[in-house]
């Protein structure tokens, strides 16, 4: 498998990094009104590559990469943001 696409062992079937960050993007747009463009860059083919949700994705990029940038106030907008598609994605 090329490394653009593999498979999901939880979900069973293969999904192509292209597909993942687009759904990264959308769900950060949805709650946050800004997309992964306009963030400083994260890990995500690393994040892809160990079989992250787009959600997990975007809790590990606020965490150990966007948080340095954010004054506590964003951060914890994001957080909130982030737990409440949590609570309404489990089955990601």
């Amino acid at each position: 498998m090329s490394m653009y696409q593999g498979y999901s062992k939880d979900r069973g079937y293969i999904v192509k990094f292209e597909s993942w960050l687009k759904r990264c993007d959308a769900l950060l747009k949805k709650e946050m009104g800004i997309g992964l463009d306009d963030m400083p860059d994260a890990l995500w083919a690393d994040y892809w590559e160990q079989d992250m949700s787009p959600l997990e994705a975007l809790e590990e990029a606020l965490e150990t990469v966007w948080a340095e940038d954010m004054s506590d106030g964003v951060w914890d907008a994001f957080n909130h943001a982030l737990c409440k598609l949590r609570r309404g994605f489990e089955h990601w």
